[in-house]
């Protein structure tokens, strides 16, 4: 009996992990000719960056600071910095609108909006929900033009606590800086 319940634990465990939202994709570019291994302080441009006033933007202003501290990359002032960082945190309403056709009616099985005849009919299921977009240029201080971008775009959670938000934005942001320096 304890090794049927330790069967179903696995397979639940299993099922639970298969259904776990994967991190979006983020797409990457930037200008294969800059120097990235010159670049060993960075800044925030906040004044030129959109929606960092928000609970999320101060996360992943957070999640940054910790990913580009571990890349030895030091927070400086503006003026002393090699590279700006300019942040875009985006949220939209968005609906999910899937149509399936279904079929009633004929055989031992009659559909009572149906009447007694085999009847065709089109079910509509609309799903609302919240898109989040994050976008992170790096801008070369002298230059003043972005030499890597990343933008990420994906479903947020509604019913999340602050810690749960908290480590959904510090996993992007480590997902889109994974490969930074890009060489």
């Amino acid at each position: 009996m304890v090794r049927l319940f330790q069967v179903l634990a696995v397979m639940m465990l299993g099922l639970l992990t298969a259904c776990a939202t994967s991190l979006p994709t983020p797409v990457i570019d930037y200008k294969p000719d800059y120097d990235f291994y010159g670049v060993k302080t960075y800044a925030f441009a906040p004044e030129q960056s959109v929606g960092m006033s928000t609970l999320i933007g101060s996360r992943v202003e957070t999640a940054i600071t910790d990913e580009l501290s571990a890349k030895g990359i030091q927070l400086v002032e503006p003026d002393k910095a090699d590279v700006l960082v300019r942040l875009m945190v985006v949220t939209q309403n968005k609906q999910d609108i899937r149509t399936y056709d279904r079929h009633y009616g004929g055989g031992a099985y009659d559909c009572w909006r149906c009447g007694m005849y085999p009847h065709r009919a089109t079910e509509v299921q609309v799903r609302n929900y919240t898109e989040g977009t994050l976008v992170i240029d790096l801008v070369d201080a002298k230059m003043d033009r972005a030499v890597w971008h990343a933008i990420s775009r994906g479903k947020l959670g509604k019913h999340k606590s602050p810690e749960e938000r908290r480590e959904n934005v510090k996993a992007v942001v480590g997902n889109m800086l994974a490969n930074f320096p890009p060489l």
